[in-house]
């Protein structure tokens, strides 16, 4: 593990308008420490320590720790074991690629955490994170049968699979596609351009497709005429362009 950076800051929890406090049972110095080196561009900062004996501690306990985790800032409290967390908080975490999420995920288990569905997991101090790749994102705003694969192949997943995400949506891709339908960024580009117009359009335009020509015409209600069928916008999505 690499060492812990602590720093001195220069600015207190009371001088930020906004930033999550987290209640620890004890152990928010050891949590802190923990979370610094499990994420990149994390640290801990100022460690407030009571100043004489109290009811739960003595002088000399850690109070509250403030630090940073992913450039976000916190402050983790010492509030003893009256409240505990569970899965109406998390935080998730969104990563570049599958490398980036095996890391993060073992770091936490192996830490002392807990798997649990669809990306979740929980630390050894009972927090929820949410390890969650930007494809599965992508690929659910998509709508239509991207969105649907991509979800229900997530459905039976602990650890998220990029892989088994994409062979999801693929196959579904390649299904439309030997049938005569488009699926592809190329459309859903021009017709989410169409969708979020702000005033009807009079105009018709061909635009390149996988199979060759897309040919659309866009009516003054914004609709898409497609090969002369009137097909209508669902949320800015068009879930099958017929091409032949």
């Amino acid at each position: 593990m690499s060492p812990v950076r602590t720093i001195a800051p220069k600015e207190t929890s009371n001088d930020r308008e906004i930033q999550p406090c987290l209640w620890f049972n004890k152990n928010a110095e050891e949590a802190s420490r923990f979370y610094a080196d499990t994420f990149p561009n994390s640290r801990v900062g100022r460690i407030t320590r009571a100043p004489r004996d109290y009811p739960s501690g003595k002088k000399g306990d850690v109070l509250m720790v403030e630090m940073t985790i992913l450039g976000m800032p916190f402050l983790l409290l010492n509030g003893g074991p009256q409240f505990t967390f569970d899965e109406a908080v998390s935080f998730q975490v969104a990563t570049d690629d599958q490398e980036e999420t095996d890391r993060y995920w073992k770091a936490i288990i192996d830490g002392g955490g807990k798997e649990s569905a669809c990306g979740w997991c929980k630390d050894r101090f009972g927090l929820y994170w949410q390890i969650t790749p930007k494809r599965l994102t992508q690929l659910m705003s998509e709508g239509g049968e991207p969105a649907t694969r991509a979800f229900t192949a997530m459905m039976d997943m602990k650890k998220i699979d990029i892989a088994a995400l994409d062979r999801a949506v693929e196959a579904s891709r390649r299904r439309l596609r030997g049938r005569g339908y488009l699926y592809g960024d190329l459309e859903l580009r021009l017709l989410q351009a169409v969708a979020g117009a702000n005033r009807p359009l009079r105009r018709s335009g061909s635009c390149a497709g996988p199979r060759g020509i897309l040919k659309c015409s866009f009516n003054v209600s914004c609709g898409v005429r497609i090969d002369t069928r009137p097909l209508p916008f669902a949320s800015g999505h068009l879930h099958l362009l017929r091409t032949r």
